[in-house]
């Protein structure tokens, strides 16, 4: 969904609805998907047995690059390398 579906489906403008998230929140609106995205992606990386492009999809991410640069940026390590890490683990 783009900035301006967003903001007509909440009938206000996207320059509004962009800086209204950004001073509620802290960060701009897609940052805050993007890392919602990687949040929810954690649980399936969890699972061995399912591909790193296929939890990419599953979070919403449409490219698997993307999805690893983007991954990094927030998590400071690859989707692999937090997947060896926390393979055990039952959270």
């Amino acid at each position: 969904m783009s900035l301006d579906e967003l903001a007509n489906e909440l009938d206000t403008s996207p320059t509004y609805l962009s800086k209204k998230f950004k001073k509620e929140l802290g960060l701009p609106l897609f940052e805050y998907i993007i890392r919602y995205r990687i949040e929810r992606s954690l649980e399936s990386l969890k699972k061995c047995d399912i591909p790193i492009g296929e939890v990419a999809l599953k979070a919403g991410f449409e490219d698997q690059a993307y999805y690893a640069r983007a991954f990094k940026r927030i998590m400071n390590t690859t989707p692999s390398k937090w997947r060896l890490s926390h393979k055990n683990s039952t959270k």
